[in-house]
């Protein structure tokens, strides 16, 4: 069957202009990935005593939409997992008020410190983009033998 070149044109052109508003989607594992290394920028240092590393912070986009913010490694005594502190959170367009900071013991695969620590995490979902801010913010204010004892740290990244 013969058909003419008048259709033949026309099919080919439509194939070129459909093929073009297909848009290149790379496989799912090479998907861009944004982080940040958060750094101590105010307040004191919340580092455990004894740890086998400093407090850390960290923030990161993985695509399609998790966003995720956190700070570990901060010293229990100082930076309790209770009502006694509050943390806000802040990564792109995500952000959180009120936040309790947890315990991780030891024992905990997280733990990487090598003694009980406490940590605040942030997880969402949100896109970001480079260039986009990234920030934890912690306050704790309690009696301990009736001393009244006030501790605050912020940490605070940009995504790239």
């Amino acid at each position: 069957m013969m058909t003419s070149r008048f259709v033949r044109n026309a099919v080919t052109l439509a194939i070129m202009v459909t093929s073009s508003f297909i848009s290149f989607v790379p496989a799912s594992n090479a998907q861009v990935r944004l982080r940040a290394t958060l750094v101590h920028v105010a307040g004191e240092d919340p580092s455990a005593p004894g740890a086998a590393a400093a407090a850390t912070g960290s923030a990161r986009f993985v695509p399609p939409d998790l966003l995720r913010v956190t700070l570990t490694g901060m010293d229990p005594a100082r930076f309790p997992a209770d009502a006694s502190c509050n943390a806000e959170a802040r990564v792109a367009a995500l952000s959180a008020k009120g936040l309790i900071p947890v315990l991780v013991p030891v024992a905990n695969p997280e733990n990487v410190f090598g003694v009980p620590v406490t940590m605040v995490d942030l997880r969402g979902a949100g896109v970001a983009r480079p260039g986009d801010t990234a920030q934890v913010r912690i306050r704790c204010e309690f009696v301990v033998g009736g001393v009244r004892q006030r501790h605050e740290t912020i940490y605070a990244g940009t995504l790239q």
